[in-house]
């Protein structure tokens, strides 16, 4: 299935023309033109939505191949390894996500900052800053890693629990290798955003962990901006973009039109 049809984005496209009511009466009938306006309209939309598309498959491909990393790789399986000479798994993790949620949002706990500062992390820091560096504006929110029970490995910053396999995201990224999120707004990051969850498999195709990554929805919003910019200078500046939730709230638009 193309990532077209996961996409649970709501992505509104509206279009005002001055001369559409002269064009009615020298050129067409009213009939005509409305039915080349919608497919005009539902063309573009889709070749917005297909860019939009690219851009997401992008970031996941890059993610995709790094799941198979050997700094990523050895860290998950080790803490796999640990937690497997534990007495009782789920009381550990149960203990530690009680611990991790108590503490005011600002603070970082001794454990949280072992997590948060590992090579691992390190890594996943460099790669958001080299992202940030290239694009003017942190492309991902935030990037973390589980083990294959659900607890964090690694993380670029402090998430808000540290169990995750009670996660809608991660429980469908372990059962089909991929998850792509409705644009929500991620306390962690403080941003509006994509989630995206990566399953990660050792060499021999066994689940092992999850990435997940919190894209920021800049990166659209700049392809968005880039499209409107391309179709003023073909003389189609009456056109507005709109980016809803699946509430219909707001979340970003070109213009100021009403519905």
């Amino acid at each position: 299935m193309k990532l077209f049809y996961k996409l649970i984005i709501g992505f509104l496209v509206v279009a005002l023309m001055s001369w559409i009511t002269g064009y009615f009466a020298v050129t067409h009938s009213k009939e005509e033109l409305q039915k080349a306006f919608i497919e005009r309209t539902e063309s573009m939309a889709r070749e917005l939505l297909d860019g939009i598309e690219k851009r997401i498959e992008g970031k996941v491909e890059i993610f995709s191949r790094d799941t198979h990393d050997l700094d990523l790789q050895e860290t998950v399986l080790m803490s796999n390894r640990d937690f497997g000479k534990l007495d009782d798994i789920e009381a550990y993790i149960e203990q530690q996500d009680k611990a991790w949620t108590s503490v005011p949002e600002n603070e970082i706990t001794p454990f949280m900052q072992g997590l948060q500062e590992n090579r691992l992390s390190e890594e996943l820091k460099d790669k958001e800053e080299y992202y940030s560096g290239d694009y003017g504006y942190s492309v991902f929110g935030e990037i973390f890693v589980t083990n294959k029970y659900g607890a964090n490995v690694a993380m670029t910053g402090k998430t808000t629990d540290y169990r995750q396999n009670d996660e809608e995201w991660w429980q469908i990224a372990k059962e089909k290798g991929l998850f792509i999120s409705d644009v929500n707004f991620d306390e962690s990051a403080g941003i509006y955003s994509i989630d995206l969850a990566i399953r990660v498999d050792d060499r021999k195709w066994n689940f092992i962990g999850v990435v997940k990554a919190v894209l920021n929805i800049e990166d659209i919003i700049s392809f968005i901006q880039e499209v409107e910019t391309s179709l003023t200078r073909k003389g189609h500046g009456t056109m507005a973009f709109k980016i809803i939730d699946r509430y219909g709230r707001m979340i970003y638009s070109t213009g100021d039109f009403k519905f």
